[in-house]
């Protein structure tokens, strides 16, 4: 089974959460998920323990059976539902010997996005499995590159602000200059001299402001 996924290593790498009553699937699923290249298993008997290891481990993957004592796996896949939220794709399969139109439907309903009933045939689990976390490894991405341009875009609304804070500030000391209201602005006369003659030929005037920002001249 190892070769169905040489060409996508990463996969090996993402987490996936089993969550069945019966020890001996939990024991097969890991084993065959292990053959097959998935080296992240992390399986639970215990439903009340399944949302513990789902915080714990932050799977990219969750099998859940239906049909298990206490809290079943409707009430699992709604309760990851919940916890996973609108704005994010965590893909939940249901894994179950109750194959009928009605648990199909309902499971469905509740948040699964992959139904398989038992007894599966196991290389199209193994492939189901994959594209599942192929599609949430896209979502991941995509997700990651949208928060690399809403942080650039904060950036660029941040260099705005700036900006227009300081064309506000400059355009109230030219105003208020202008208008008269300040003694920062005094003339200087720079002579002209004629050089054959050394005898002045005229004055260049200027205007020079004082405090702040204090800068030079050609500034």
């Amino acid at each position: 089974m190892r070769q169905l996924f040489s060409a996508d290593p990463d996969l090996a790498k993402m987490p996936i959460l089993v969550v069945d009553d019966e020890t001996q699937n939990t024991v097969l699923l890991t084993r065959l998920l292990g053959r097959a290249g998935f080296d992240e298993v992390i399986a639970t008997n215990d439903a009340a323990e399944a949302m513990a290891l789902f915080d714990a481990h932050r799977p990219d993957l969750v099998l859940v059976d239906l049909h298990m004592p206490g809290k079943d796996g409707f009430d699992l896949l709604e309760t990851f539902r919940q916890r996973i939220g609108d704005r994010e794709y965590l893909p939940l399969m249901v894994l179950t010997a109750d194959g009928s139109d009605a648990a199909k439907t309902r499971a469905l309903q509740v948040g699964a996005d992959d139904f398989v009933a038992k007894p599966f045939d196991f290389p199209e689990l193994v492939l189901r499995v994959a594209n599942l976390l192929r599609t949430r490894a896209l979502y991941s991405q995509l997700r990651h590159h949208d928060d690399e341009v809403e942080a650039e875009v904060r950036e660029l609304e941040a260099d705005r602000c700036t900006a227009r804070a300081d064309r506000e500030r400059i355009h109230d000391q030219i105003t208020g200059i202008l208008a008269g209201h300040t003694d920062r602005m005094a003339m200087v006369f720079q002579p002209i001299v004629d050089m054959s003659t050394g005898g002045l030929a005229g004055a260049e005037a200027l205007a020079r402001f004082e405090g702040p920002p204090h800068q030079p001249t050609e500034v």
